[in-house]
């Protein structure tokens, strides 16, 4: 009668180290690293309980310890000094790269002006314009301030319009008088509201 055998924790790394080992071996076989997955899948066979006693009845050799351990050294020297890291390096530097894209964020405006422009009368004219309302709150008033400049870009006057009770997503059409004649070009000064 056979004794059973034991199962000791260097028996249970042995399947699993010598698992990963052949499956590491074959992947960079299948992957082009021919001299590193030949280094690794034969340590993984070495190490494999299984494919170790395959090994010992075909060639009526027996490896002790510390050879394996020899080999298994060995072949994880020839496997890193085959393998390609620059491209390790380069898919790092994109993932940055692309990383920092994803950080910058625009954050659109609470007030923001969708159009401005000047409308001229006998009297001087309008500034007209849309202002839209971002947020999901009520501005009790809100006011849009506009210096007017001639056709030298000198200050000639400014106007502004207000309005209370901006509903929240609401859009607000202005239309700010101005008596300048001379005014040809504008700027907003300032928008705000509470």
């Amino acid at each position: 009668m056979e004794e059973p055998r034991k199962i000791t924790l260097g028996l249970i790394f042995s399947y699993i180290f010598g698992g990963m080992f052949i499956i590491s071996g074959l992947g960079h076989l299948m992957s082009g690293n021919i001299f590193g997955g030949i280094a690794i899948l034969i340590s993984g066979l070495i190490i494999f309980p299984s494919t170790y006693k395959i090994i010992i009845a075909k060639t009526n050799i027996s490896l002790s310890t510390g050879v394996k351990l020899l080999i298994v050294l060995i072949a994880l020297i020839i496997f890193a000094n085959t393998t390609d890291n620059s491209n390790l390096s380069e898919k790092s530097n994109v993932n940055l790269v692309s990383e920092t894209k994803k950080v910058e964020v625009v954050k659109k405006p609470e007030l923001e002006i969708i159009s401005l422009r000047m409308e001229r009368d006998e009297l001087g004219g309008y500034v007209i314009g849309i202002v839209k309302n971002n947020t999901n709150k009520q501005y009790n008033y809100a006011q849009i301030e506009i210096n007017l400049y001639d056709s030298q870009g000198v200050q000639v006057g400014s106007t502004f319009a207000n309005i209370t009770n901006l509903e929240p997503g609401g859009i607000w059409k202005f239309k700010a008088p101005f008596f300048e004649k001379e005014a040809v070009k504008c700027k907003v000064k300032s928008l705000w509201g509470y």
